[in-house]
């Protein structure tokens, strides 16, 4: 799942050194990672300070994965991260996602947006997915959840899931 959060206003603090890597638009970008396999890829900047052009839009990408080690397939995923302080939240947007190999596009200047996600019900079940800015507490929730379409409740088999444990990347 790869989710892009667009229109940022921001500049990132650097933490460590890290090699650059770049989004598909060829923008550079570093990597934090989190321990558990997550993490949030954003603007690399330049020199020491890692100044970025204020004019820019800066996209952010969060990546997350069930572990190898997980017992079962993920049927409920939250995502939350509070926006620093010198964001301008009337810049923030919503950016369009990835589930899978499939593209998913966020209509344009949202601070929300929520869709079902049918082309997994080969699979068996839905994809509700949501995703919130919440400019007050500048809190961003991305959510998604199995849903079972003959009860339109949260899928009640443990074994199933929508995202698996990661045992062949980037499957889970």
């Amino acid at each position: 799942f790869y989710a892009t959060v667009a229109n940022c206003d921001e500049e990132e603090e650097e933490e460590e050194q890290r090699s650059p890597e770049t989004l598909l638009d060829g923008t550079p970008v570093f990597r934090t990672d989190s321990v558990d396999p997550n993490q949030i890829i954003g603007p690399l900047g330049i020199f020491a300070e890692r100044w970025v052009p204020v004019e820019n839009t800066f996209d952010y990408m969060i990546q997350f994965e069930n572990l190898e080690e997980a017992a079962a397939p993920a049927q409920y995923v939250e995502i939350t991260t509070i926006l620093d302080e010198n964001l301008n939240v009337a810049t923030f947007e919503l950016g369009d996602f990835n589930f899978g190999d499939l593209n998913f596009v966020v209509p344009a200047n949202r601070f929300s947006y929520s869709t079902r996600l049918t082309d997994r019900l080969s699979e068996g079940y839905y994809v509700d997915f949501a995703a919130e800015f919440n400019p007050a507490t500048r809190v961003v929730t991305w959510t998604l959840e199995a849903i079972d379409p003959q009860t339109g409740d949260r899928i009640s088999d443990p074994a199933a899931g929508f995202l698996p444990p990661n045992v062949s990347a980037p499957d889970g």
